[in-house]
């Protein structure tokens, strides 16, 4: 209560939640405190506190890792990315999936005070995302860390771009939905895109795939 009421927004490097065997060792041999109640995410979030996820890379002991995927698998099971070992606990710490994805986005923005321009996807706001190879909703928890980025776009420009070539740019237009099936018309349609329209490019100099996306969308 007393978090919430000074509004508070309490930062978690979630990979602390796993039992790091350095973190367990000193707890256990120096300390002497009990691991009851450490980092209790779900508690206060369960309260209406603001929880964001952050990374605490590179010093993080064993289970160092700069990747927002990671954390959020570790937020929502508390155990390594493996499944192997114990649950850190306490269990009942651990959060829901949506609960996680919030943490790592719009709560992120609102302990900056940015909320209203960045942490979701919104008419007037920037354009901060990123496109997945696979829907978090419908994969085993466990398969979280092992999602692919393929599309990352900051303030409207494209930072990264997994599809380079035409057959890679195809395959990522089936990945986003905007092809269901091959065709013979679909292959001269991207064809003649790539070859004729103007489009932006990533550092690497190839054509974006976000740019046929939409030139498609278009068509």
């Amino acid at each position: 209560d007393r978090f919430k009421a000074v509004d508070l927004v309490p930062t978690y490097a979630a990979n602390w939640m796993a039992p790091d065997p350095a973190d367990m060792d000193v707890v256990k041999r120096i300390l002497g405190v009990s691991l009851y109640g450490w980092y209790p995410m779900k508690s206060l979030a369960d309260k209406g506190v603001v929880c964001a996820l952050g990374s605490d890379f590179p010093a993080s002991g064993a289970i160092a890792t700069y990747k927002m995927l990671d954390q959020i698998q570790y937020a929502i099971t508390r155990q390594f990315l493996s499944g192997e070992g114990d649950i850190f606990p306490p269990a009942g710490e651990r959060v829901s999936l949506e609960t996680a994805i919030k943490a790592a986005t719009w709560n992120g923005a609102y302990s900056l005070g940015l909320e209203d321009e960045i942490g979701s996807i919104e008419v007037g706001k920037k354009a901060d995302l990123i496109v997945l190879d696979q829907n978090l909703f419908d994969i085993d928890v466990s398969q979280i860390h092992d999602t692919q980025v393929i599309l990352t776009i900051v303030d409207g420009e494209v930072m990264h771009d997994a599809f380079f070539g035409l057959g890679d740019v195809k395959a990522g237009l089936r990945v986003l939905g905007l092809v269901k099936e091959e065709s013979e018309d679909f292959d001269l349609l991207v064809d003649e895109l790539l070859k004729n329209k103007p489009a932006s490019t990533d550092y690497h100099g190839h054509k974006s795939a976000c740019d046929i996306g939409t030139a498609l969308y278009e068509a």
